[in-house]
């Protein structure tokens, strides 16, 4: 497992604290699961860059699919 520091306000930490009781998990582990949903977003990103990639100068073979 690793480990990433950052900084952030006391408003802001106070907060995190307060989102984590409400849901009876701790700061890290609110702040674990927000970073899963960051990385899992930027897999979808580079799977959509990808499709992209491949779809290049590929517009008339795409239009000819929608009509089907």
């Amino acid at each position: 497992m690793g480990t990433i520091v950052i900084e952030i306000t006391a408003e802001i930490e106070e907060k995190v604290h307060a989102a984590a009781a409400i849901n009876g998990i701790t700061a890290s582990e609110l702040l674990g699961k927000a970073a899963a949903h960051i990385a899992k977003d930027y897999d979808a990103y580079l799977q959509f860059r990808d499709m992209q990639e491949r779809g290049k100068g590929r517009v008339e073979e795409g239009l000819a699919l929608l009509r089907k």
